[in-house]
């Protein structure tokens, strides 16, 4: 539920529920939610994009927020997300997980399908490759290369410069 803050009710029950343990990011049920589910077994199911959701009360969370939570003390605003730093979606290890903007999340995103050079930011032209980088909605032509390598480096020079370390990893 990211769209908006928990009722000071359900962080209650989320809190007696639910435990999670940092060092390995599994978070348990404390209380059966139901009759099918005992104390003590992993809460939650992976969806259909990789993210372990958990369901209490009939009400579905990410468990990114209810790591936050648990750990913090605070529910995360609704225009923040919950990051994986190593694009893992469901390692939710305390280490791996911090708060962004919409945007920061989008730049730890996985190479597009789409993506033809296998290289982020790198396209290829008649004569060789071309990069460029995208801040804050603003498109950066980064120049035109021989190689791949080339284009590269210059893609990745400008990722440390505007993205610093939300840039995803080579």
């Amino acid at each position: 539920m990211k769209g908006k803050t928990p009722s000071s009710n359900t962080l209650r029950l989320l809190r007696e529920y639910l435990n999670y343990d940092p060092v390995n990011g599994i978070i348990q049920w404390t209380i059966s939610p139901q009759l099918a589910i005992p104390a003590g077994t992993r809460a939650g199911t992976i969806s259909l994009f990789g993210y372990r959701k958990i369901l209490l009360k009939r009400r579905s969370y990410k468990a990114t927020r209810i790591a936050h939570f648990l750990m913090t003390g605070q529910w995360p605003a609704p225009d923040v997300d919950v990051d994986h730093i190593n694009g893992n979606r469901s390692d939710d290890r305390w280490v791996n997980l911090r708060l962004c903007d919409r945007s920061q999340n989008m730049i730890n995103s996985k190479l597009r399908k789409n993506n033809k050079t296998g290289v982020r930011g790198v396209h290829t032209t008649k004569t060789g490759y071309r990069a460029r980088i995208d801040k804050d909605g603003k498109g950066y032509y980064l120049g035109s290369f021989a190689t791949i390598e080339e284009a590269k480096r210059a893609y990745d020079a400008a990722a440390a410069r505007l993205h610093g370390d939300y840039r995803r990893a080579a």
